[in-house]
């Protein structure tokens, strides 16, 4: 049993990396899973593939609009997210991950996200939902605050694990990484799957680069108390509890469950969140810290 929690500990970001929704209710159950897989010859690039045709599958059903269709969508939706999730950890597992496997996950998000939304306005069209505002506009407003809470959460978590590692790997640098791979690639003949890829991935970051105020360096014993007790209020907005929301919304055929968390709880809480953030990413500027 203590071998088998070890190898699930592996499989594992850094715990306070992690969503609760994740570390108690998904990822166990992607473990087992993943246990089954991580002994056959799949890569994580063929999971997440699998977790794409689930996720798009949970679209079409939403498109549908009758509660039997929401219910089947729910739970596609729930096996494309295991899948997301099992990727990552085989990955780990095997240590075989790459960049571009990254960037293809990210690309897997994207579309699975487009997939599901479109079926869900189709479904409000089609169902009878009594939504605040109509179906477009709260669909619009729930998508975007989605990509929002994903931007900035993504940023805080990266910065967390690059200085809890010792890595002090900023976003920066894995920006101007990839922008070499691209610019070395764009001339050249083939490679267009990964150009494509590159390039959205580089607009995204370039979002949270410019967004944000990036560290060149961080230490660790500045930054590991203020930043793991903030990350852990930050993992209250992440994809996989926004994820989490909205199946239970649909398997119970009450969307408005999902928007009010991602409309409502959730901007409130970046709102709170945000200027805390800043005052201690400000106490723990790498430029004073040159200086002791």
């Amino acid at each position: 049993m203590n071998k088998l929690f070890k190898e699930f500990r592996s499989s594992l970001k850094d715990i306070v990396a992690e969503e609760a929704t994740d570390l108690f209710l998904f990822r166990p159950v992607s473990f087992v899973f993943t246990k089954f897989l991580v002994k056959l010859p799949v890569t994580p690039n063929q999971v997440s593939f699998m977790s794409m045709i689930a996720g798009i599958i949970s679209g079409i059903f939403f498109s549908f609009g009758d509660k039997k269709s929401f219910i089947y969508g729910g739970l596609f939706y729930l096996l494309c997210h295991i899948f997301d999730l099992i990727d990552g950890m085989i990955a780990r597992l095997k240590k075989n991950g790459t960049p571009l496997g990254r960037i293809i996950d990210g690309w897997v998000d994207y579309i699975t996200s487009v997939a599901v939304f479109i079926g869900l306005y189709i479904g409000f069209l089609k169902g009878k939902f009594d939504l605040p505002f109509g179906a477009l506009i709260i669909t619009i407003a729930a998508g975007a605050s989605m990509i929002l809470h994903s931007v900035i959460i993504d940023y805080y978590r990266q910065q967390y694990l690059s200085s809890s590692t010792g890595r002090n790997k900023t976003i920066s640098e894995d920006y101007r990484k990839f922008q070499r791979r691209f610019h070395y690639i764009k001339s050249r003949r083939g490679n267009y799957i990964e150009k494509l890829l590159l390039f959205v991935y580089l607009g995204y970051t370039k979002v949270q680069v410019t967004g944000t105020r990036d560290k060149a360096k961080v230490l660790i014993k500045k930054n590991t108390k203020a930043s793991k007790i903030l990350l852990v209020f930050w993992n209250m907005i992440g994809v996989s509890t926004h994820r989490f929301f909205l199946i239970l919304g649909v398997l119970l055929y009450q969307p408005m469950i999902f928007f009010f968390y991602v409309i409502v709880f959730c901007n409130v809480l970046l709102l709170v969140l945000y200027p805390i953030q800043w005052k201690v990413d400000k106490r723990e500027d790498p430029v004073s810290d040159r200086s002791e």
